[in-house]
């Protein structure tokens, strides 16, 4: 097969192949204007059909023609991948693959492809004991530092306290005393504690 046969191969299987569809297809309209990329495309055909044994091809030159047509719908990444005797076809087919083949391994490598580029969803924040707790302990409004829980309720979402009159106390130092107070989370009563602190040294 001389050169302009062979060139008159590759433009009919070009102008035979299945179109790819959306982003791809635009990607690879580029690629059929670049002689040079068609040229890129049998390098690697050549490549990968060196590693098998010359004689499972009948035509040779046909062979890598037709693979390379078949390559160059594709984006050069995807070439690269297919191609590659360490990621390809060539690592995982003991015998020469046919047209059809590559096609496959090429469409299901540029599918991997579009499946990474997209955004990944954001796991959910596992929301902290600390960022929202139900008001779990009652302060009486007679104990030191019952005003710092009474200010930051007037800032506060109203889910977050609530007041409560004649409470019966059952345990503490005032069990068996009926109080007065507000229940607040008991992280609010933690940090006017640490503030406490800070501020004394």
């Amino acid at each position: 097969m001389d050169s302009e046969d062979r060139d008159h191969f590759k433009t009919i299987a070009l102008a035979q192949a299945e179109q790819p569809d959306g982003s791809q297809k635009k990607q690879n309209e580029a690629n059929y204007s670049s002689d040079q990329f068609q040229a890129y495309c049998l390098r690697r055909a050549q490549m990968m059909f060196g590693c098998y044994r010359k004689d499972e091809a009948q035509n040779p030159e046909i062979y890598c023609a037709a693979i390379s047509a078949t390559l160059a719908l594709y984006s050069k990444s995807v070439v690269d991948f297919v191609t590659d005797p360490r990621s390809g076809i060539p690592s995982e087919k003991e015998w020469l693959p046919n047209v059809a083949e590559v096609r496959t391994y090429c469409t299901r490598q540029a599918q991997r492809e579009i499946d990474l580029a997209k955004p990944k969803m954001q796991p959910l924040k596992r929301p902290s004991m600390l960022d929202k707790l139900p008001p779990n302990l009652f302060v009486p409004n007679d104990v030191p530092n019952y005003h710092l829980m009474v200010e930051r309720a007037k800032t506060a979402d109203p889910d977050d306290y609530r007041y409560e009159n004649n409470r019966h106390m059952t345990a503490g130092t005032y069990a068996g005393q009926v109080k007065s107070g507000l229940w607040v989370p008991w992280i609010w009563w933690d940090e006017r504690f640490k503030k406490t602190v800070a501020s004394a040294e």
